[in-house]
C-alpha cells in the first residue's frame, strides 16, 4: 500500500516531483500517475484504486489545481472514502470550501521548511498508526485467581513484583534526552544517546542548511523524556554538490562539465530561433541549486529546424533528405517571399518531424549526430 497519494497540476509538475523525491528520500511511498498508471490501463479506474490504496492524500493547491476539475475530483473522492487529506499551498489561492479547514502546510515563502513540515505529518501519522496498531493482551483474571495457592505467600510476592514493576514503569524506565543534539555530528549524537540507553534508529539524509553531517532534527526532541532502551528517529543534513552554470555554453562543453563532477544527464532538444543552435538555454535544477551525488540534471539544448515542402513522413518519424531544401520560418506556399528562408537543409540531412500538415508542409528538427 502506498503511503501518500499526490494530487496535482500538470502545471506545477516541476515542483511537485521535486517534493515527490525529497518525500521518497525519507523512506516515503508516493503514488503518482505518471509512475503508477500502466500503458492501456483506465485513467479513472487506476486514479480511484490508488486512493482507495492510500493512508494520506496530498492536495498540491495552486491556482492551477484549483482550476483543475480532475484535481477537485480526487480529493472530493477522497474525502467521500475519508482519507487523510493534507493541504499542501505551492501558491497563494482560493482553498476550495470543503478543504479550507483542513491544517494545511505553505511551500510558497520556504520550500525547506514546508517540506520537512510535510515530512513531519506524514511520519507522525505513520507513527501514530503503527502505535494503534500494537494490541496489549487482555489479563486472564480467572487464571490469576486460580494461581493464589497459597493466599497469603502469593500475595506478598505479588505485592513485591507490582512494587518493582510500578517502580519500574514510573521510574526507572524513563530517561531524559541530552538538552544539545541538533548541529551536533551524527556519531556524537550516537555517543550522547548509547549513555541514556537509547539508540538511533531510522536516519533521513536530506539537504538542508547546514554542516554536512549533522542533525537536522530529531524525534523525540532534545530535552524531552523518553523510554529506556528506545530508539530516536534523527534527520542529517546532507553532502552538498553545486551544480556548475552551463547556461549558453555548447552542448559538448556542458555535459563534459556536468559528467565530469558526476551528474546524470537528462537531453531535450528543441529548436529555438534565438538560441545559437548546439547551445544549452535552460537548465533543471539551476546552477544556484546545491544537489545530491550523482542527481540527473535536465538540459535543453536549441536545434536546427523550420519548415520545409517535403510532403512525406508523420509526426514523430526521423526522415533522411533525399533532396535539399530551403528551411522557413513559417509554413508558405511555393510562392512565399523569400524572406521566409531562414538557412538550407542539404541533401542526406537526418531530421525529426515534430508536425505534418496535409499540404505537404512539415516542421521538423534536424538530427544532431549526439542523438543517434
Amino acid at each position: 500500500m502506498a503511503q501518500v497519494f499526490l494530487s496535482y497540476s500538470r502545471r506545477d509538475e516541476e515542483t511537485v516531483f521535486k517534493i515527490r523525491k525529497s518525500l521518497e528520500r525519507r523512506g516515503i511511498d508516493v503514488w503518482i500517475d505518471q509512475d503508477d498508471i500502466g500503458t492501456g490501463s483506465r485513467w479513472d479506474i487506476q486514479i480511484e484504486q490508488g486512493i482507495q490504496e492510500s493512508r494520506i492524500i496530498l492536495v498540491v493547491l495552486s491556482p492551477a489545481s484549483v482550476e483543475s476539475p480532475n484535481v477537485g475530483d480526487e480529493w472530493s473522492y477522497a474525502l467521500d472514502k475519508g482519507k487523510h487529506i493534507i493541504p499542501v499551498m505551492l501558491e497563494l489561492c482560493e482553498v476550495p470550501m470543503r478543504i479550507a479547514s483542513l491544517q494545511r502546510i505553505e511551500f510558497f515563502e520556504n520550500f525547506e521548511k514546508g517540506m520537512a513540515n510535510l515530512a513531519a505529518a506524514i511520519l507522525e501519522d505513520k507513527n501514530v498508526a503503527r502505535a494503534a496498531g500494537k494490541r496489549r493482551k487482555p489479563f486472564n483474571v480467572e487464571k490469576f485467581f486460580s494461581a493464589l495457592k497459597p493466599v497469603v505467600a502469593i500475595a506478598f510476592v505479588a505485592a513485591i513484583i507490582g512494587g518493582g514493576y510500578y517502580g519500574y514503569q514510573n521510574y526507572w524506565s524513563w530517561v531524559q534526552m541530552p538538552e544539545q543534539l541538533v548541529g551536533q555530528p551524527l556519531d556524537l549524537v550516537r555517543h550522547q544517546l548509547k549513555e541514556k540507553q537509547v539508540s538511533v534508529g531510522l536516519v533521513y539524509v536530506e539537504h538542508a542548511d547546514g554542516e554536512a553531517g549533522t542533525v537536522l532534527s530529531i524525534t523525540p526532541v532534545s530535552g524531552s523524556t523518553t523510554k529506556r532502551f528506545s530508539t530516536a528517529t534523527v534527520r542529517v543534513v546532507a553532502d552538498k554538490v553545486g551544480i556548475p552554470d552551463v547556461l549558453k555554453k555548447p552542448y559538448q562543453q556542458a555535459m563534459a562539465d556536468l559528467v565530469g563532477k558526476g551528474f546524470r544527464l537528462n537531453v531535450v532538444r528543441e529548436v529555438r530561433a534565438d538560441v545559437e543552435v548546439g547551445s544549452v538555454f535552460k537548465m533543471l535544477p539551476s546552477a544556484s541549486e546545491a544537489v545530491e551525488k550523482h542527481a540527473v540534471i535536465t538540459l535543453y539544448v536549441a536545434g536546427k529546424g523550420g519548415w520545409i515542402f517535403l510532403e512525406k513522413g508523420e509526426s514523430g518519424e526521423i526522415v533522411t533528405l533525399d533532396k535539399s531544401f530551403n528551411l522557413r520560418e513559417s509554413p508558405v506556399s511555393t510562392k512565399g517571399a523569400k524572406k521566409n528562408v531562414i538557412g538550407k537543409l542539404a541533401k542526406d540531412t537526418p531530421v525529426l518531424i515534430n508536425t505534418a500538415h496535409a499540404d505537404g508542409w512539415r516542421n521538423v528538427r534536424v538530427i544532431d549526430p549526439a542523438e543517434v
